[in-house]
């Protein structure tokens, strides 16, 4: 049995699980959100229960692409903000005209990510699957930052995050030094992982694009941590770049369990099943702990159930632990 479990420091609503994207490592574009999703009002509660239960907590608002409900989501940025407690959330630049744009800056989170792979419109199209895609996020960005420079009461910093595969990871300076020059508050780095909601037998992007060479994507992080280490807008750390390469070496498996999510982490669909991380219904054959509708957040947070599932998680070695959200801060 483990010890006494703390509170959760974040809570993940998924805003939607549908996409207008068609990110070749990601298939949450065929997804369609069912019939049964939580309603705006179910959500909020839900941020209520969250605040009492972890008042310094931070809610992160998840998709799919969260501006499909744009309306939603500054509603429950909103009551996050009225609780007191940090918020967050990312998009792909689609969306974002320039009513959006103002109106983030403003009322938006805390925290506003966008996807952008590379300083290359091809690489990142490529990624994307989607013509234009990077003329679009681009052109967002510069809009955003723009705005909030005009602002005396910017409320959202805005960050750009990339996923690195073999195609970009030679380029990740040059990414950085395009960042820099769009004005950006931060660059985060995720690494290229086995495709999300894939559809078909085969990975074929995963497969054909996860390193072929890599010893030389090992030194290619290298040689960020050792160059780029305090680079002001540079938020992956020295930390995660050593956990990144330890990825590479194997995606499937970390070296020794280095995932805490089931220590801090709720994570809530769009239809109110919760679990203690995105993955743990594959770790535990397809259980989740309940559903939000029905039992309190703090019910099933410190629930036989929830006490079950970090018995088994505590000895994950998923490698998808080395992400930020999931990883041990004390690593």
């Amino acid at each position: 049995m483990m010890a006494l479990i703390a509170r959760p420091t974040t809570l993940f609503i998924e805003i939607t699980s549908e996409c207008n994207s068609r990110c070749r490592y990601c298939h949450m574009w065929s997804l369609s959100d069912s019939e049964n999703c939580l309603t705006t009002r179910e959500k909020s509660h839900l941020i209520e229960q969250f605040a009492e239960l972890s008042p310094n907590g931070e809610v992160v608002f998840t998709g799919g692409e969260p501006l499909l409900k744009s309306q939603e989501l500054f509603d429950l940025v909103a009551v996050s903000r009225s609780h007191g407690l940090i918020s967050s959330s990312n998009c792909n630049g689609s969306l974002l005209d320039q009513k959006n744009a103002v109106r983030i800056m403003r009322e938006g989170p805390n925290y506003f990510v966008l996807s952008l792979d590379s300083h290359r419109f091809d690489v990142h199209d490529y990624h994307r699957g989607v013509q234009g895609a990077f003329a679009q996020t681009v052109k967002a960005i510069s809009a955003m930052v723009q705005i909030g420079r005009e602002m005396s009461d910017r409320r959202t910093e805005v960050l750009i995050n990339a996923v690195i595969s073999d195609l970009n990871v030679s380029e990740l300076e040059e990414l950085l030094r395009f960042a820099e020059e769009l004005g950006v508050d931060g660059v985060t780095f995720q690494m290229l992982s086995p495709t999300f909601h894939r559809i078909g037998v085969y990975d074929k992007f995963f497969e054909n694009h996860f390193f072929p060479d890599k010893p030389r994507a090992i030194q290619k992080l290298q040689e960020i941590i050792d160059s780029y280490e305090n680079f002001p807008i540079l938020k992956t750390t020295r930390s995660d770049m050593f956990w990144m390469q330890k990825y590479i070496i194997n995606p499937m498996q970390s070296t020794r369990p280095v995932c805490n999510s089931h220590e801090r982490n709720i994570v809530v669909d769009h239809a109110g099943n919760v679990r203690l991380c995105f993955n743990m219904s594959k770790i535990l054959n397809g259980k989740v702990l309940g559903d939000a509708r029905i039992e309190g957040l703090d019910r099933l947070w410190f629930s036989g159930a929830a006490e079950q599932a970090r018995d088994v998680m505590q000895n994950c070695r998923l490698s998808c632990g080395i992400l930020n959200c999931h990883r041990k801060k004390d690593l």
